[in-house]
């Protein structure tokens, strides 16, 4: 299986009249910049999102008896029960090291037993996808694994506000008749960018593969827009992989920063449809910026929303043909289309179009290539 090669990712979302990632330490109300107006998202709220897609929709942590042996889909983080992580890791076969002590022959046999426990609970934490992806701290015994993922912190690509949304409970208080008051607050709108990578170094060192990746960006697109709650209310809405060729140890940083959007009349956003009185999301860095680094670039994955590009017949294709941006007029029906419409703003550059429903199918590809 070819391992996780080395890459960058982009992936912009949007929130409407939800909590896009609460603060506990500030009674869960949505995390949010004063100094800008924008709203924050943590990476740990993201690597949940695709925990909890890899475990409540791909069924992984649920090996067959037949299969557990060989088996490479754990789950470490698990948000089904609150436990220790050592206690977690016992249950993986981590072994505790020893006590080295006794005479010189004594000692140097724990300290062999001690290199073999640790070889094998390498095997044991590497069973567990999410540690392959982002890594994890396990007490006992001491291991601190970099995983081959890193996501960032990100904000709203446009400023918002934070709205109370007073509700009503179903029931009263004890002593009290009339029914219960209380407060969801939500932010009003949010455009989110967020910047991942992949180590290929790290990669190595997990065994983390393709095939991973591939699950991991499946379970992004889709557990972002399967979280549907009382308090979230989001859709992904287009994603980027640059995939660097095996020679190059090149990385852009900061993909994020490269995407903007801006206004051209006074708007409050309040959904995806009133990007485009922001001038739609302009990708003309980001483009520049790939332009200038082909010869690292072995392709550009690219999924898109197909809300997010709709099919306007009144102005033609002026918008990406002079700032390279996503609006309403690239909108296509069908996959050819679509395709041609962003190779007009990747230019000559090595894209790959997805359906968002045929993510899986990369991995198919992998395989026909080794």
């Amino acid at each position: 299986m070819t391992k996780a090669k080395q890459s960058e990712i982009l992936f912009l979302y949007d929130v409407v009249r939800a909590n896009q990632n609460g603060d506990r330490m500030a009674e869960n109300q949505p995390r949010f910049d004063e100094s800008d107006n924008k709203a924050i998202v943590s990476d740990v709220r993201v690597k949940r999102t695709i925990r909890d897609y890899m475990l409540n929709q791909k069924g992984f942590n649920r090996p067959k008896d037949a299969e557990k042996e060989s088996y490479n889909k754990y789950i470490f983080v698990s948000n089904e029960t609150i436990q220790l992580a050592s206690d977690r890791a016992k249950e993986l076969g981590v072994q505790e090291a020893d006590r080295v002590d006794g005479n010189k022959d004594e000692k140097e046999k724990i300290k062999e037993e001690n290199k073999k426990k640790q070889l094998s609970n390498w095997d044991a934490v590497k069973k567990c996808i999410d540690i392959r992806l982002f890594g994890a701290v396990v007490p006992k015994p001491k291991m601190e694994i970099i995983g081959s993922v890193q996501f960032s912190w990100s904000k709203s690509l446009n400023p918002t506000i934070i709205m109370p949304n007073p509700i009503t409970g179903g029931f009263g208080s004890e002593g009290n008749e009339s029914k219960t008051l209380g407060m969801k607050p939500a932010i009003k709108y949010g455009l989110f960018a967020v910047y991942g990578t992949v180590n290929r170094a790290n990669a190595h060192k997990l065994d983390t593969t393709e095939e991973d990746i591939v699950e991991m960006i499946d379970a992004l697109w889709h557990g972002t827009n399967f979280l549907k709650t009382t308090s979230k209310n989001q859709k992904s809405r287009a994603f980027i992989r640059i995939v660097y060729k095996e020679d190059s140890n090149y990385y852009i940083g900061l993909l994020d920063e490269l995407v903007s959007i801006q206004p051209k009349e006074d708007i409050d956003l309040i959904d995806i449809s009133d990007v485009n009185s922001y001038n739609g999301i302009d990708l003309s860095k980001l483009v520049t910026k790939l332009e200038t680094i082909k010869k690292h670039i072995q392709e550009i994955q690219i999924i898109m929303d197909e809300d997010m590009l709709s099919m306007n017949d009144e102005g033609g294709g002026a918008s990406y043909h002079k700032g390279y941006r996503l609006d309403e007029d690239m909108l296509s029906m069908n996959d050819e289309g679509e395709r041609e419409k962003l190779e007009m703003i990747f230019k000559d550059l090595p894209i790959k179009v997805i359906n968002p429903f045929d993510i899986q199918l990369l991995n198919k590809e992998q395989e026909s290539n080794e």
